[in-house]
């Protein structure tokens, strides 16, 4: 890790070379690794076939992290408006960055809920649209869930 110095002049009259922070922090390393992880989970996302799910803990395996799910969900959840949609700008062509998130699910097989059932409602709408099949089993609180069969749509390459 590089340093900057910087000289200066004390009250004494005297040079006095001072170190200054590191140009590189623990902040912006910590940034860079989740940027890279990140990545490296919209890159495995985009694997998934049309029709298939995958869960997080399986995408974070996959990677190398395999007690890790919680952070293939917020590498999700940071997927930019220019990534998550599966139409273009012009709202009618396909986007080829669309990063297809509504293909991960959780260890059960269940849409995880997200505090908006509108949310979860669009997930299972967008499945639904690729040919899987879910059923709604009961309640997480106050959002229903969506439940689908990992034996029958489930992709674990």
């Amino acid at each position: 890790m590089r340093t900057r110095t910087r000289r200066s002049t004390s009250s004494s009259g005297t040079n006095a070379v001072a170190l200054s922070s590191p140009t590189s922090t623990v902040e912006d390393d910590a940034h860079t690794i989740q940027r890279d992880f990140a990545a490296s989970v919209w890159r495995m996302v985009m694997r998934i076939p049309a029709g298939r799910v995958t869960t997080y803990g399986h995408i974070a395996k996959q990677l190398g992290y395999p007690r890790h799910a919680r952070m293939v969900g917020q590498s999700l959840k940071m997927l930019p408006p220019s990534r998550s949609s599966p139409l273009g700008p012009d709202g009618t062509s396909p986007n080829p960055d669309f990063v297809p998130w509504h293909r991960v699910v959780n260890a059960k097989g269940d849409i995880s809920p997200r505090g908006n059932q509108g949310a979860t409602t669009r997930q299972a709408d967008m499945l639904e649209a690729e040919g899987v099949e879910y059923t709604m089993n009961g309640t997480d609180g106050l959002y229903s869930v969506a439940h689908i069969r990992l034996s029958t749509y489930g992709w674990f390459p």
